[in-house]
This record gives structure tokens, sequence and C-alpha cells, in this order.
């Protein structure tokens, strides 16, 4: 994925309710605003382990594990379209019925 086609520019955003909570590694937390610079306004990404990996510098064993916590935590939910070959990344901001970890 191309850097310059994040939606954020030059900047991730981390809304403070993902930045402070202690349940969450602090590399969750990065991933997290690299979630939303990936995210359409509504809140959906449809950007690939891999391509978060390479965004961030990490394995995706990493990634893998990161969004592990982010949805734990429900800060993001994650969806498979039938047959579980793609996969949609809501953040907390913008699903229906969700208060973002609070």
């Amino acid at each position: 994925m191309n850097q310059s086609n994040l939606r954020g520019g030059q900047f991730a955003l981390i809304p403070v309710s993902v930045l402070h909570d202690q349940r969450l590694p602090p590399d969750a937390r990065l991933l997290y605003g690299m979630i939303l610079s990936c995210s359409s306004q509504e809140g959906r990404s449809g950007v690939t382990n891999a391509e978060l990996a390479e965004l961030m510098g990490w394995g995706r064993h990493k990634t893998r594990r990161m969004l592990k916590e982010l949805a734990h935590t429900a800060h993001i939910r994650m969806e498979w379209a039938e047959g579980g070959s793609v996969r949609t990344i809501w953040t907390g901001w913008e699903y229906p019925g969700h208060e973002c970890g609070r």
C-alpha cells in the first residue's frame, strides 16, 4: 500500500479513548491510528494484514496479535465476507451500537 494513498495524509489520529486504554499494548494503539488512516469516512477499511504490517514495519504475526487486542477491547470489529477471504475492519466510532471501548 502506498503511504500517499492514506486518507489521513501525513497524520495518524488516535482517539483519547484508545490512547489511554491501558489494556492495550502501545503498538496496538499505534495500529489503530493507522487503521483510521486507511478507513473511509464511515469507518470501514479493507486493508489487509500484509498491508498493515508493511505500513507499520513489523511482521504479519504481530499485526494479527495487535488486531486481536483491538477487537478484544472493542475498539474495532472485524467482519469476513462469505467464504472468509475478504475482511472489513470497522473502527469503534462508526459501527452501530458501539461506544468505542467506553
